[in-house]
């Protein structure tokens, strides 16, 4: 196999791909599993409760400097 046929098989299963998320997005929308309500309210739903993590007090002093170099 020489590399423009490698090349057309990553790329048509690519646009495969590509067109099947399409088509599930179009069939979602009209069975109407997914309206525009549902996902608002998907959206602004609150996120599940995370632990705050205080980088600067918990770092050790050179991973702080850095930190806040990078930062």
């Amino acid at each position: 196999m020489n590399m423009m046929m490698e090349l057309g098989i990553v790329l048509g299963a690519s646009l495969m791909l590509f067109v099947s998320a399409i088509l599930w997005a179009v069939l979602a929308d009209w069975l109407g599993s997914r309206d525009f309500y549902k996902m608002l309210a998907d959206t602004a739903a609150p996120a599940p409760h995370r632990v705050q993590r205080n980088f600067h007090q918990a770092a050790r002093r050179p991973a702080r400097v850095l930190g806040s170099f990078i930062l």
